[in-house]
C-alpha cells in the first residue's frame, strides 16, 4: 500500500533512521500537519481508495515530527497555514506550543 510505505518513510526520516515502521499506538508522540481536507491522520488500513489517493497527491505537504524536537521546532510557538479553504477543520493536527509547522 502506498499510503503505508509512504507513512513509513516519513517516520524513517523524522527517526533518522534507515528502515522501519510509523508506530501507530504511539501516534500522540508525533506533530502531523499537511493532511488533506477532512482526512485525519491514523493506520492507512483504515482509509478508502479516494482518501488514499488524496494523501498520496498532498504527500509533498505532510510533515511528521516527533514532539519535543526543539531541533526543528521554536520554543512556544505555534503556526500552522494552509493553503487552502477547507469547510471541516477537523483536518488540522494542532501541535503543541513546543513547534513551529509552516504548510505551503
Amino acid at each position: 500500500m502506498k499510503v503505508r510505505k509512504f507513512f513509513n518513510k516519513k517516520y524513517c526520516e523524522t527517526m533518522h533512521k534507515s528502515n522501519g515502521r510509523m508506530l501507530y499506538a504511539k501516534i500522540n508522540e508525533f506533530s502531523i500537519t499537511g493532511m488533506p481536507c477532512g482526512i485525519p491522520f491514523r493506520n492507512p488500513g483504515s482509509y478508502g481508495p479516494v482518501d488514499c489517493q488524496k494523501i498520496i497527491d498532498e504527500q509533498e505537504n505532510i510533515i511528521i515530527m516527533k514532539r519535543g524536537n526543539l531541533e526543528l521546532a521554536e520554543k512556544n510557538l505555534v503556526l500552522l497555514v494552509t493553503t487552502e479553504e477547507c469547510e471541516n477543520e477537523e483536518h488540522l493536527h494542532f501541535i503543541e506550543p513546543t513547534h513551529r509547522t509552516v504548510d505551503w
